[in-house]
């Protein structure tokens, strides 16, 4: 069932750092880990080998119980917390073929996220990743008695230019959904 996720806890690219032999990361690079743009990824640029790290540091300690990666082409990879503490579902790969994955774990209450992607699906790549959330869920929807559907907002906008012609915009990056729910309980719909 489709589940709802609070804002991601990673919220400036001041709370990133990443390392590597021979890594040369940038603001703007950083940035893209956690833009919401998966057309455009985080890369390690400069390295192809050896262990490549991204560290987030947040402000103070904060709850956690959802990872998601997107756009990734790691292989052998890692995301433990507070140094070296692994997750109540441990967080290690080798040998791994997806290119996007969603964690779930207990609740617990973290001051650093640490990933270490040790190697790349194809030998010899710069490491990637087009999005990382690190955050809460807020529930989980129950399926209704009835029935429920859940449709693509796409978005177009038609402008009026100042010569009398017209433009038309399309967004062709969906980031909003309708739900249409029926029979719907009342403690479900207290959720919403």
């Amino acid at each position: 069932n489709p589940k709802f996720l609070y804002k991601n806890k990673i919220t400036d690219v001041s709370m990133i750092k990443t390392s590597g032999t021979g890594l040369s990361d940038s603001t703007a690079n950083k940035l893209r880990l956690f833009d919401r743009n998966t057309e455009v990824s985080w890369a390690s640029t400069g390295s192809t080998s050896g262990t490549r790290t991204i560290t987030i540091t947040f402000p103070g300690s904060v709850s956690i119980n959802r990872i998601f990666v997107q756009g990734i082409n790691w292989d052998t990879f890692s995301i433990k917390h507070d140094s070296s503490v692994d997750f109540s579902t441990p967080i290690s790969f080798s040998g791994n073929t997806q290119t996007n994955l969603y964690f779930e774990f207990n609740t617990v209450s973290v001051s650093t996220v640490t990933i270490a992607i040790t190697s790349t699906m194809t030998t010899g790549d710069i490491a990637r990743c087009a999005e990382l959330y690190i955050g809460l869920e807020i529930f989980e929807m129950n399926s209704p008695s009835g029935q429920y559907k859940i449709t693509p907002a796409v978005s177009q906008v038609i402008s009026q230019l100042s010569d009398g012609t017209y433009y038309k915009n399309y967004m062709r990056s969906v980031r909003n959904f309708n739900l249409n729910l029926q029979c719907v309980t009342e403690s479900e719909r207290t959720n919403y």
